[in-house]
């Protein structure tokens, strides 16, 4: 018999053709209620364990409590639900720690900027930019750029939202939208003065209703 989490996931995951709905938190739309019912299922585990070590960047549980995960989940596809099947003695509530999100924009970034953390925030995805970085970057060009990555759910010691890719577009970065040069966005992109530790492991071109140049760290 399908729990409410399964049901949860699945009614999110078919609607990840969707646009991202831009509701708050808050909100009592079913969509928002599964999302809810998603991210609250992250904290079941934690119930009744004696002595529970603080998180790597803030008290265990802060991702759901904040809001943050519900907010996220907005803008996850959900096809990582797909391997689901590959895994048949496993719980839905069991594979949520890790929960990937696409296509960050300015409405994401402004509503979760003062939920999270301030050491989260100095968070890097190995040798990207800072979240806090990413986030008033995404902040202060809502036309031009997009960001995407993953939560990592109370059921870790590291719970986090993390960020690993940025998505520009060309003519932000002063290119033709025609150069596929990936070496002129990179020169391009390292004159934006971000915090990242080194170059991006990936660049390429990226469309989504126009086009983006895609920089990604492993």
């Amino acid at each position: 018999m399908p729990t409410p989490v399964l049901e949860a996931l699945e009614g999110l995951r078919s609607r990840r053709a969707e646009q991202p709905i831009h509701h708050e938190v808050s909100c009592t739309c079913e969509q928002c209620a599964m999302a809810r019912t998603v991210a609250l299922d992250n904290l079941g585990h934690l119930i009744g364990l004696n002595d529970l070590d603080e998180g790597l960047y803030g008290p265990r549980g802060w991702t759901v409590l904040s809001g943050v995960a519900v907010l996220a989940l907005q803008y996850s596809d959900w096809m990582w639900m797909d391997t689901a099947e590959d895994f048949p003695g496993v719980k839905p509530e069991e594979m949520i720690d890790y929960l990937p999100y696409f296509g960050g924009d300015s409405w994401l970034a402004k509503r979760i900027w003062g939920r999270i953390p301030e050491a989260a925030l100095e968070e890097r995805q190995n040798y990207a930019p800072s979240l806090g970085a990413i986030l008033d970057f995404i902040k202060d060009h809502p036309d031009d750029a997009l960001f995407s990555g993953y939560l990592i759910g109370p059921q870790r010691f590291d719970e986090r939202l993390s960020a690993d890719a940025l998505y520009i577009s060309p003519e932000f970065l002063g290119l033709d939208s025609e150069n596929a040069d990936a070496l002129d966005a990179h020169d391009a992109f390292i004159k934006l003065g971000l915090d990242q530790v080194s170059s991006p492991d990936e660049i390429c071109q990226w469309y989504r209703e126009r086009p983006y140049w895609r920089f990604w760290w492993d």
